[in-house]
């Protein structure tokens, strides 16, 4: 392979990378907006009767829609379970993933998250 093809390769790696960080910016952004409008009733009725999603958001004290004690428990248990797992996964990545292709790169992550399976699953 010349070195021509390896710029080429690489800057196409590079704009697929980018394309992907700008949509997941993207999302990231629309969801904050939503998440911020939660307040706003109308939206979380849109979207579970336009796209089937039911969001269970853990509301403030003085919400109009208030959760009972034992929903808001169940919901503050869940999100503690699950920042508990993301930050044992993210804690196995390295600093660094060198990775010269997407696909590369989704196989390194993919091997963190099966390395965390297998260790919790044996131990």
């Amino acid at each position: 392979m010349s070195d021509a093809e390896v710029m080429t390769s690489a800057s196409r790696f590079n704009r697929g990378l980018h394309a992907i960080t700008e949509l997941m910016y993207d999302l990231q952004q629309q969801l904050g907006m939503i998440l911020k409008q939660i307040n706003d009733y109308d939206v979380e009725d849109d979207l579970e009767e336009f796209s089937q999603i039911n969001l269970k958001v853990i509301r403030k004290k003085k919400s109009q829609r208030g959760d009972t004690p034992w929903v808001n428990y169940i919901k503050q248990c869940t999100r503690h379970f699950i920042e508990t797992i993301f930050s044992q996964i993210t804690n196995r990545f390295p600093k660094f993933i060198h990775a010269v292709t997407m696909d590369g790169l989704m196989l390194k992550v993919s091997s963190f998250i099966f390395s965390f399976t297998l260790e919790q699953s044996f131990l």
